[in-house]
């Protein structure tokens, strides 16, 4: 079996983690521990995103109410938007 592997993004996180897909907004989220940031690609549209966290992050996952909930060693942070950070 041959299969045609693409990296879309080279992020250059220093520890990724914990990808999770977004079904409503075409979008992959993943983190970089290590590195206090949270990346995004948008399926749809190509588009990358890249937002500075205040702490190392572990954990995001969406909420039903909109949104993302992230869990970092500060506290149990809510991430909501709109973007802050370099594209």
């Amino acid at each position: 079996m041959n299969a045609d592997v693409q990296v879309p993004w080279q992020a250059d996180a220093l520890l990724g983690k914990g990808p999770v897909w977004n079904i409503r907004t075409s979008t992959l989220y993943w983190l970089d521990i290590k590195g206090k940031k949270l990346f995004s690609l948008n399926d749809a549209t190509g588009e990358c995103r890249t937002v500075e966290l205040i702490s190392e992050t572990g954990a995001i996952a969406p909420r039903t109410m909109g949104g993302h909930g992230l869990k970092n060693r500060a506290a149990g942070d809510t991430f909501t938007g709109p973007w802050h950070g370099k594209s």
